[in-house]
């Protein structure tokens, strides 16, 4: 194969190569058969033979380079001459004595001691039932409490206990729709009560959104204690503290108010402090890596090929991935409260293979050259969009879109044009590494790997389907998809590789692995299951008022034939009342809790022996004795 055939690969020539401490991320051999035969045979002038000429790629083939340094600034002046302000060369060579060993492992050993001190008065400090998720609740949804509630209800239904909140909680929101009575509750944080003189909520709504609703903590977290109701009627909904709260004006079996008499010390909540000590720290390690020294030239060869040396980027691209790793486990987007660090380990080290591939795959070709040009050039462009991405449950999720569903695109405000624009954004960088990697001479590469790739996705998707399995892929895999794009040593190409690292590590270390087939009823949230659902026989037209509320009997239909449905869950005031296979129930029997004055609101799904179908949604008693049918479709 001659030099001119050659296709000149991500970073330039092969002596490029050498000085980045990388090598051809493929073997270009393939490419030295032309895709046109040169005998003639195909036509030229047809749409297939100029798409082949157009995906080989311009001779000759385009050879980069390191970027310039971001801040070497060149202005124009008068007499059509420039000044060059080599800003960052004057800092870089101030930073030069300090890019040695001694400085850059100090840097980790003070941050490492900082991080875990700030980790432990964090999140162990203190008994670990008094910390608190912004979603957290004491009460689960529909039937998840057992009958009449009994797996959720305390022993103790008068018990004080202290809590923690974390930052951030005037955020937290339904995911789907929630019923609450007979009312719809979407996107918004779950608050049911508040606005009656002692402040009392409903035991499922969010704990620490209902302690900012009530003046307790603040949006940047804070400590309070929680007082136990056995029994709450009419929850009166209010605005306060920049959260609205809903009514519902029925009795439901637990409840709580809120006071300030906490008896965590200290209280503080540390995620901002830790996040500054992380972005802080990260930069440093950019700025004092000992790569940073080392000029590109062929003197310098040996030591970039030496995995074992300090210059080697691998000591600056392990560190930083671990630090993303911790601060996402440990701070930013915690997956239990407290975090568990035995299963935050667990993670790590698989995590670790998935990180080694890539760097073999594509950072080894883009960080190594960044670097060698300017370390300060290649913070600017790595670090804002790697933290962008490790902190996405803080930026990227709060988009109108997080979940990708066309019912949240739709329903959500503001979801149509933020996927709109967000599509334009992703298209555009498509396009723009495409137009590279053609340049280069490497698009039949891509597009046959790719082309697997999309293949191998929809046999698994069809398979899948086959078992009643949906294709999901999860943010931590899209970073795996067009990570191998950004194989080449370009600004954007750092920029994109930043964010999917953040996103990599923040899908693992926050919600672990997830399986790419998942079924409906993991992927549900707050949305109902689109089952089969009953109907009441008893209606507004057969209702009965005069005869006594304890004397009534709701009836409904019977399940549907050949199904896997064997009896009902019956819902009263949100609280399952009862479960069997009967088709009827006598309110009598219900208890003593149905209050004459208040109105009641029943739900009614099938059941099978492992799992509950969709509710319906609420049919109304009035105190006058009306009954108001319940409105078409599911609810949760």
């Amino acid at each position: 194969m001659n030099a001119e055939s050659r296709a000149t690969v991500p970073g330039g020539s092969d002596d490029d190569f050498s000085d980045y401490s990388s090598s051809p991320p493929h073997s270009p051999t393939y490419l030295t058969a032309p895709l046109i035969p040169p005998n003639g045979n195909a036509n030229p002038q047809t749409f297939l033979a100029k798409a082949a000429i157009w995906i080989r790629g311009p001779r000759p083939r385009l050879s980069l380079t390191p970027p310039s340094p971001l801040l070497n600034i060149t202005l124009p002046s008068r007499r059509e001459t420039t000044i060059d302000l080599h800003l960052e060369s004057h800092l870089n060579s101030i930073l030069q004595p300090l890019q040695t060993p001694i400085p850059y492992v100090l840097v980790i050993l003070a941050y490492t001691i900082l991080f875990s001190l700030l980790a432990h008065v964090q999140n162990y400090n203190v008994p670990p039932r008094v910390h608190k998720k912004c979603h957290s609740t004491l009460w689960g949804p529909n039937s998840l409490c057992g009958l009449n509630g009994q797996l959720c209800m305390p022993m103790n239904t008068s018990a004080v206990w202290d809590f923690k909140c974390p930052s951030g909680c005037a955020d937290a929101e339904l995911v789907g729709t929630r019923l609450v009575g007979n009312e719809e509750v979407e996107y918004k944080p779950l608050v049911i009560g508040g606005g009656d003189e002692e402040g009392t909520y409903r035991a499922d709504s969010f704990v620490c959104s209902a302690a900012l609703h009530a003046g307790i903590i603040s949006n940047n977290g804070g400590c309070g204690r929680i007082r136990l109701l056995s029994s709450f009627t009419n929850f009166v909904p209010s605005t306060s503290h920049g959260v609205s709260s809903i009514g519902f004006p029925s009795s439901f079996p637990l409840a709580y108010t809120f006071s300030k008499d906490s008896s965590i010390n200290p209280c503080s909540e540390l995620s901002t402090t830790a996040l500054f000590f992380s972005v802080s720290a990260s930069f440093l390690l950019f700025l004092l890596h000992p790569s940073s020294k080392r000029e590109s030239s062929p003197s310098s060869t040996t030591s970039s090929r030496s995995p074992r040396s300090w210059s080697s980027p691998l000591t600056l691209y392990y560190p930083l991935c671990i630090l993303g790793f911790f601060h996402v486990g440990l701070f930013s987007d915690t997956y239990g409260a407290p975090p568990s660090l035995e299963r935050l380990f667990s993670l790590f080290l698989p995590s670790l293979f998935v990180l080694a591939a890539f760097y073999s795959i594509s950072i080894r070709h883009t960080l190594p050259a960044l670097l060698t040009t300017s370390p300060i050039s290649t913070a600017i462009l790595y670090l804002p969009a790697f933290w962008v991405g490790a902190l996405s449950n803080l930026t990227l999720e709060k988009l109108p879109i997080s979940r990708l569903l066309p019912s949240d695109i739709v329903k959500r405000p503001g979801g149509i044009p933020t996927f709109l624009a967000i599509l334009g954004i992703v298209l555009a960088c498509i396009y723009h590494q495409v137009h590279i990697i053609r340049k280069t001479g490497w698009l039949p590469f891509y597009l046959r790997g790719y082309g697997l790739g999309v293949l191998a996705l929809l046999v698994t998707g069809v398979i899948g389907g086959f078992g009643g399995y949906t294709l999901r892929v999860h943010h931590y895999v899209l970073p795996m998809l067009y990570m191998p794009l950004t194989t080449f040593p370009t600004r954007m190409g750092a920029v994109y590789q930043g964010l999917g690292l953040g996103m990599y590590l923040n899908g693992v270390a926050a919600w672990g692995f997830d399986s790419v087939l998942q079924t409906s009823l993991s992927l549900r949230q707050d949305d109902p299951m689109n089952t089969a659902l009953p109907t009441f026989l008893t209606t507004s037209s057969t209702y009965d008022p005069s005869i006594p509320l304890s004397q009534q009997v709701i009836k409904w239909g019977p399940v549907p034939v050949h199904s896997e449905w064997i009896g009902y869950s019956l819902l009263v005031d949100d609280v399952q009342r009862y479960v069997g296979m009967e088709r009827e129930v006598a309110v009598g029997g219900l208890g003593t809790f149905l209050n004459k004055s208040v109105p009641h609101f029943f739900r009614l799904a099938f059941k099978s022996e492992r799992a509950v179908g969709d509710y319906t949604k609420a049919a109304v008693l009035w105190p006058n004795g009306t009954w108001v049918d319940p409105p078409p479709g599911p609810s949760y």
